[in-house]
C-alpha cells in the first residue's frame, strides 16, 4: 500500500518477539481480489467508522455497516466488499 494511504505506528514489545502495528487506511475495491480470502497468520483487527459493505469471515457472511468492528484470529479467513471506494478504516495487526 503506498505510504500516503496509511499512517502506521509500529511497537515492538522486548518481551516477545511479536509487533503492534496500528494503522489508519483507505480501502479501495481495486485493490482486492474478488473470491480470494486472506488469511493472516497474526490476530487482525479492523474497525470502519463508515462505509458498508460484505464481510466473509471464515465462511460466513455479514452485512456491515458504520461501527462495524471484527477479529481475525490465526485459524481465520477472510475478504471484504465494500460498497464504494476509498473507505477509511483502522487495521490493529498483533
Amino acid at each position: 500500500m503506498p505510504d500516503n494511504h496509511a499512517r502506521s505506528v509500529f511497537l515492538k514489545n522486548e518481551n516477545r518477539q511479536d509487533d503492534l502495528s496500528v494503522q489508519k487506511r483507505i480501502y479501495d475495491p481495486k485493490w482486492a481480489l474478488p473470491d480470494i480470502n486472506h488469511w493472516p497468520d497474526y490476530f487482525e483487527m479492523e474497525l470502519f467508522p463508515s462505509g458498508s459493505g460484505t464481510h466473509f469471515l471464515s465462511g460466513r457472511q455479514t452485512d456491515f455497516d458504520a461501527g462495524y468492528m471484527f477479529l481475525v484470529t490465526p485459524s481465520d479467513f477472510h475478504r471484504l466488499n465494500v460498497d464504494r471506494t476509498n473507505i477509511e478504516y483502522y487495521n490493529v495487526s498483533f
